[in-house]
């Protein structure tokens, strides 16, 4: 075969032109191009002057007196560049292209000249051969595989999942991809191909014993119930009668046979149910889709971690036995367990009307959350549902061992064969709400050397890990921190990248496509460095932060929630770079651990006047809660503080004390408006408009300043104050008096300091802050004024109570309340992680 070079020839080359057949149309009956790259092949032969000169005085015309035939309206725009007439532009295909020649031409003419690449179809070729049409080929170029095509289509797999078909249009294409799709296929579509299998092991058939479960061509072999097949196990009823009294050979097979196949059906049911499908027991395509999607390898339903464990000379029918039976029971206690989740609803929303209203994302008409939330907890443990508190570490705790014996030697775990899994694993303890939870608030974690991620930098790598955890300490009253330096088997929580085979888990990872990580509760978490990780805002990839998030989620003892927008869904789905912890998840997490307690050194509403785009003047606020050097912005209307707090106060509140402040007083009367910050014998005055502490006021007075020079007659320093706009008076608090300072005259109002039992008198007996008070507040929100104290708080009797019920006292206060009752995730971060960002 002759081939056409795509360069000049060289000086004392020896042998023919390489150019020569272009430029012997008298020896060839017409042109053949079935693609553009073919007609851009010949157009650099053309590129010599000499060369160029030639084609345009003699050879163009003499082509253009034969029939130069294309497939494809690309192709042929580029023959007319050329200078040549094309035909059959119409024709979009070579087999079709292949019978207009066969039409048009015989077979004694001279060969069509057929510019072709080193990868082609033979349809047309093949043709016209068959057909007596003669035909020269020529490779005129050559076509290379592109070096990233694999990563560009695993990147795709990873992000899109399965498509449901895939078009070629050259045969290159088909070349190259076809082998790398077929083995991403392969592995994306284990759903399809074993979806009885994932079924079993994610747990929708029966629930999964996650800590003993091994992969399918781990060491140790499975038990497989099932047939191998789907077609098997989804089968035409027979017609032929048989009685049902007389067993005969066979019959318990096609029980057996049956059984499984309706597991299977229920198990396929309740996958759909839980993804949002529509339940119709078919594997159909938008089923087999929602299982190609990479997803976290966790099952989606285990045993009872809390069920009791098998004798050591039990038997695995035995085990298994007693296994079904708590599983029995755990199902015929349903309705028990389902009007315990309606209680613990219940004792949450009834703290206040706002909160209240949240409970309208349970009873969504278009998902029954309520549900979704009792199975959250039926999977984790078949006991009623209270209202958790704070978990006494120093109490006894139940330690119960995840390790059910069993009788096969084959069956033993192997994770001690690498680093990352140690001699044995943490006591898992219940926390009072009966389920599995960690018994310490500070937790130690670390990324192991042996286990390193090949995609991103080790900092990298480190600085998601701290940020993940430190999105759930948001959340939580549990704090996470760093550990390189303790012993392996002290550290709580154990990270590390693997492929395949990885770190001596009896798990094994399937390479790129459905599973990019698995973790075990109060133990390790793995992530499948086959998988195209990505840092925070990379904008394609697997988010390993969202990744982490949700396994950091299991090893605290969360199962999969289903509920959009929820971290702990089982499949990943792409997220903006900022997503954030869904109500679910914080309430979810807050169960087995209770919420966030602690004492504040001030509340307060910040008023200020802001600018619209249309140049109108709103008067707004936000609520902020603050702690020593740190700072929540609480965003009311979703009853939960901002994502991404706490934050530094130097940060926010430019020019006050980094320490923190002990009060903040808004003076806002139709002659006044000024905002004062207090800490010990000092106080600021704040620029609410240009967002920073007054050096100097528009009066003059330069600040800090002395408490006792800006408010006469006050003691310092002071536990706390509010401005009470009914009577224009600032109270102050100090120990067990209360200071009202009467704004108009600069003193203190009359018969003032008083006992703050006597200005603020208890409605229950007994029920009284006493004083040291931490906080006292002014909510714009609830229209109320609040004091707190360590953990609680007292809200005071206002006008409207006082309409409702005219024997209130004026300025009582109604029995205390827990702070994290009325404000929610107001939590701690670990300082080594207070200052990230993301």
């Amino acid at each position: 075969m002759h081939v056409l070079l795509l360069k000049e020839p060289r000086d004392g080359e020896s042998g023919p032109d390489p150019y020569i057949t272009l430029f012997q149309p008298d020896k060839h009956g017409g042109l053949v191009f079935t693609s553009p790259r073919a007609v851009e092949a010949v157009k650099m032969c053309l590129e010599a002057e000499e060369r160029r000169e030639e084609w345009n005085s003699s050879v163009k015309d003499k082509w253009n007196g034969k029939s130069i035939y294309v497939v494809g309206k690309a192709t042929a725009a580029l023959v007319r560049n050329l200078g040549l007439n094309p035909f059959g532009e119409d024709t979009g295909t070579a087999d079709v292209l292949s019978r207009v020649i066969i039409e048009r031409e015989d077979t004694n003419i001279p060969p069509l000249f057929f510019p072709c690449g080193s990868i082609k179809r033979e349809v047309l070729p093949t043709a016209l051969r068959d057909n007596g049409v003669p035909l020269e080929t020529l490779t005129v170029y050559q076509t290379a595989e592109h070096p990233d095509l694999e990563k560009n289509l695993k990147n795709y797999f990873t992000e899109q999942g399965t498509p449901a078909s895939i078009a070629f249009f050259s045969p290159s294409g088909v070349k190259f991809c076809l082998e790398a799709v077929r083995r991403l296929s392969v592995c994306c579509h284990r759903a399809y191909y074993t979806g009885r299998y994932d079924s079993r092991r994610y747990g929708f058939i029966k629930p999964v014993n996650w800590e003993e479960i091994q992969f399918e061509d781990s060491d140790a072999s499975f038990n497989d119930d099932f047939l191998d097949d789907i077609q098997d196990m989804i089968q035409e009823g027979t017609t032929v009668h048989r009685s049902r009294d007389a067993p005969r050979d066979g019959d318990q097979d096609t029980r057996n046979s049956f059984t499984e196949s309706q597991a299977f059906l229920s198990a396929l049911e309740e996958f759909q149910r839980v993804s949002g499908l529509p339940v119709t027991g078919v594997l159909d395509e938008a089923t087999k889709s929602a299982m190609n999607k990479p997803r976290c390898g966790v099952p989606d339903r285990e045993i009872d971690l809390n069920t009791p464990i098998a004798p050591e000379n039990s038997s695995a029918a035995d085990t298994q036995n007693s296994s079904s039976s708590s599983l029995n029971e755990a199902d015929s206690n349903n309705t028990a367990t389902f009007d315990a989740a309606k209680s613990f609803e219940d004792d949450i929303f009834s703290s206040n009307d706002t909160e209240s209203a949240l409970t309208g994302i349970f009873n969504d008409t278009s998902r029954n959350y309520t549900e979704d939330f009792n199975l959250f907890y039926h999977i984790l443990n078949n006991t009623s549902l209270n209202n958790s508190h704070d978990i006494n570490t120093d109490s006894q705790t139940v330690n119960v061992s995840l390790n059910v014996h069993q009788s096969k030697p084959a069956r033993r775990r192997k994770r001690h064969l690498a680093a990352l899994v140690t001699k044995y694993r943490n006591q898992r303890d219940l926390s009072e709400t009966g389920f599995m939870a960690f018994s310490k608030r500070v937790l130690k974690w670390r990324l192991i050397g042996e286990g390193y991620s090949s995609q991103l930098s080790i900092e990298d790598q480190r600085y998601i890990f701290r940020l993940a955890f430190r999105m759930w300490s948001e959340v939580s009253p549990l704090e996470f921190v760093e550990d390189s330096r303790s012993p392996l088997e002290d550290v709580d929580i154990r990270l590390g990248f693997g492929t395949g085979r990885h770190l001596g888990c009896n798990q094994r990872f399937d390479g790129t496509g459905q599973e990019f990580a698995h973790a075990w509760f109060l133990g390790d978490i793995h992530f499948d460095d086959d998988e195209h990780f990505t840092g925070p805002n990379a904008g394609s990839g697997i988010s390993l932060l969202k990744v982490a998030v949700h396994e950091i989620g299991h090893v605290l003892g969360l199962p999969h929630i289903y509920r959009p927008g929820s971290i702990m869904q089982p499949s990943y789905l792409p997220h903006e770079s900022g997503f954030e912890m869904d109500w679910m998840d914080r309430k979810a997490i807050q169960h087995l651990y209770g919420g966030c307690k602690g004492r504040f050194n001030t509340v307060f509403d910040w008023i200020r006047k802001e600018k619209t785009p249309y140049g109108d003047v709103v008067i707004r606020f936000n609520t902020y809660f603050m702690r020593d050097g740190w700072y929540w912005l609480y965003e009311n209307r979703n009853n939960r503080t901002r994502y991404g707090d706490p934050v530094a106060l130097q940060i926010g509140w430019r020019g006050l004390p980094m320490d923190g402040v002990d009060a903040y007083v808004h003076v806002w009367s139709r002659k006044r408006d000024a905002v004062y910050f207090f800490k010990g014998t000092q106080f600021w005055r704040y620029d609410s408009e240009n967002d920073q502490a007054f050096r100097q006021d528009p009066e003059g007075h330069r600040y800090p300043r002395l408490i006792s020079e800006g408010f006469p007659g006050v003691f310092s320093p002071i536990d706390t104050a509010f401005y009470d706009r009914r009577d224009s008076h600032i109270y102050f608090f100090k120990n067990a008096l209360v200071y009202a300072f009467d704004v108009e005259a600069n003193s203190l109002a009359r018969g003032f300091p008083k006992a703050i039992r006597d200005v603020f008198p208890a409605v229950q007996n007994g029920d009284h802050p006493d004083g040291n008070i931490d906080a006292a507040y002014f909510s714009f929100t609830h229209n109320a004024i609040f004091l707190l104290k360590g953990t609680r708080f007292w809200q005071v009797v206002g006008s409207r109570d006082r309409r409702r019920r005219p024997f209130l006292p004026q300025n009582g206060l109604l029995p205390h309340r827990e702070v994290d009752q009325q404000w929610f995730d107001l939590c701690n971060v670990h300082p080594t992680a207070l200052k990230l960002t993301r």
